[in-house]
């Protein structure tokens, strides 16, 4: 996925994995709604980025990602994945306060 620009792929791969595997109803609950609002929000980040820009976005983090798993390091993983979902939360709370936003 990552040759292929296409790293944001790798999101709904990481969600369903949780959702499916996961032993704690709680936690496949959270996921799954987790990956239902990034189907709702791919629309959005198409306009927000510059065209051809979705697919290298996120490429460095998860090429990160992918290299904690490679080595089996669970927590580097979970720290990127941590840091990933901050990183867009920030970009997102910002939105509403920006000059001309309705």
């Amino acid at each position: 996925m990552l040759e292929q620009g296409h790293s944001y792929r790798c999101f709904e791969t990481m969600l369903m994995f949780v959702k499916e595997e996961c032993p704690l109803a709680m936690v496949r609950e959270c996921y799954g709604r987790i990956a239902d609002l990034v189907a709702w929000g791919y629309p959005f980040a198409r306009l927000m980025l510059p065209e051809g820009e979705l697919g290298n976005a996120y490429a460095f983090r998860v090429e990160q990602m992918a290299d904690c798993l490679c080595r089996e390091d669970f927590e580097g993983f979970c720290n990127q994945w941590v840091a990933l979902l901050e990183q867009e939360e920030e970009k997102v709370s910002g939105l509403g306060t920006q000059p001309g936003s309705c």
